[in-house]
């Protein structure tokens, strides 16, 4: 984050003050001189203050309050949420999710998928691919059905720190994920599945693993929220030491009418592409 290097790489002036206070504790010459002026244990009990204590830790709570702020403001943004926890020597990336969605109903179009090497045309839910062009229906329809187009972006990070994940199974997996969309009307699906199973457990990461997608697709429902939902027991800790139970994201409607499809699949995806997870085709 930009701020935070303002501030812990001192790039700038307030950044080598930053750097300058926090060393001041440093220098034997400083602590000779409360020493044989008897200011020693003045010096102690002015210490233990929490305001001293903080400017011991300068850069510590300098980055703390920065990250904290930057994290609101990127929370803050249409259709992006963005969450940090905090571990024993560093602020750490948890995760991020970005959905946005067209503004009106688009005619869906079959979408393009190579499954075991070959070549297929597959649309969502119940609909029907019509001569590889778009879904509808029925094999007879000549009309496609509309719906919405959608992309939705998204990235997790287990921590490092075990101390961040109190939770470890016996397969050494300290996170355990899958996104969940809602629609209008407050119904929800998980968009990940694993062995025809769709719950809060299909997606697994070790501590310091990572995985995150991005995934363009055609719905005929509204949906207006989507979120990361972190299994119960397999939560990290936020900035405040609580567990993080989900990151949401409320579907930004997007100026240009489509979202572009030829940006929507760059980010490479980790578990997601092992094999074992899929996409739910049923949304």
């Amino acid at each position: 984050m930009p701020a935070y290097n303002i501030f812990a790489k001192g790039e700038y002036i307030v950044g080598d003050i930053v750097s300058g206070v926090s060393r001041i504790g440093r220098y034997q010459a400083f602590s000779n001189f409360l020493a044989d002026h008897g200011l020693f244990e003045s010096w102690v009990d002015q210490a233990n203050a929490d305001w001293m204590r903080q400017w011991q830790d300068v850069e510590g709570f300098a980055v703390e309050a920065i990250c904290k702020e930057d994290s609101l403001k990127r929370s803050k943004l249409p259709g992006t949420t963005t969450q940090m926890v905090q571990t024993v020597s560093s602020y750490q990336f948890v995760g991020s999710i970005q959905a946005e969605v067209s503004p009106r109903k688009v005619p869906i179009l079959c979408t393009k998928e190579i499954k075991d090497e070959q070549e297929q045309f597959t649309c969502p839910a119940d609909l029907i691919c019509i001569n590889n062009e778009f879904c509808a229906t029925s094999q007879d329809a000549t009309i496609p059905t509309s719906g919405y187009f959608y992309k939705l972006s998204w990235g997790v990070t287990a921590p490092t720190d075990e101390k961040s994940t109190p939770f470890i199974d016996e397969e050494g997996n300290a996170v355990k994920l899958n996104l969940r969309l809602e629609d209008e009307n407050g119904a929800t699906v998980f968009f990940y599945k694993r062995a025809n199973q769709q719950n809060e457990n299909t997606i697994k990461l070790r501590n310091g693993d990572h995985d995150g997608n991005t995934h363009a697709f055609y719905s005929p429902t509204r949906y207006v929220e989507a979120c990361i939902i972190f299994s119960s027991g397999y939560q990290v800790k936020d900035l405040s030491g609580e567990p993080v139970k989900q990151i949401c994201a409320t579907f930004k409607s997007t100026e240009r009418g489509k979202v572009e499809f030829e940006n929507s699949n760059r980010q490479p995806s980790i578990t997601t592409s092992s094999g074992e997870v899929s996409v739910n085709t049923n949304i």
